[in-house]
C-alpha cells in the first residue's frame, strides 16, 4: 500500500532559502548519521530522495517501506529550533501511519 504526502509552502527559511515540506524531507534524509551511514541505509534514503526529486513540488507518494523510513527520520531529526509547520507536518505524518495498510 501507499501513503501521499501533501507538500506544501512551510514558513522555513535558511540560508536564503524557503522550504516546503519536500526540502524539509531532503534536509531530513541528507544527513548523515552520528556514525556514518551504511550501503542498505543509503539505498533506502535514495529511493525517497529520488521520488522527491521526481515528484518536484507535487505531493509525494511513497510505499509503506519508504513511507516508514522517511517517517523515522522526521521523527528523530534534531531541529535547530521550534516551528509550527514542522509540527504540523509530524502530525500529517503520523496521522498517515494510522492508516490501514
Amino acid at each position: 500500500m501507499s501513503k501521499t504526502i501533501i507538500n506544501k509552502p512551510t514558513e522555513i527559511k535558511a540560508n536564503g532559502k524557503s522550504y516546503d515540506r519536500n526540502g524539509l524531507f531532503q534536509l531530513v534524509l541528507n544527513a548523515p548519521p552520528e556514525r556514518g551511514i551504511t550501503i542498505s541505509i543509503m539505498r533506502d534514503r535514495m529511493r525517497v530522495l529520488d521520488a522527491i526529486e521526481k515528484v518536484g513540488k507535487e505531493d509525494l507518494t511513497l510505499e509503506d517501506n519508504d513511507f516508514n523510513t522517511l517517517k523515522q527520520l522526521f521523527d528523530v531529526f534534531g531541529w535547530l529550533q521550534p516551528h509550527k509547520d514542522i509540527l504540523e507536518l509530524a502530525d500529517h505524518l503520523d496521522e498517515l501511519s494510522k492508516q490501514k495498510k
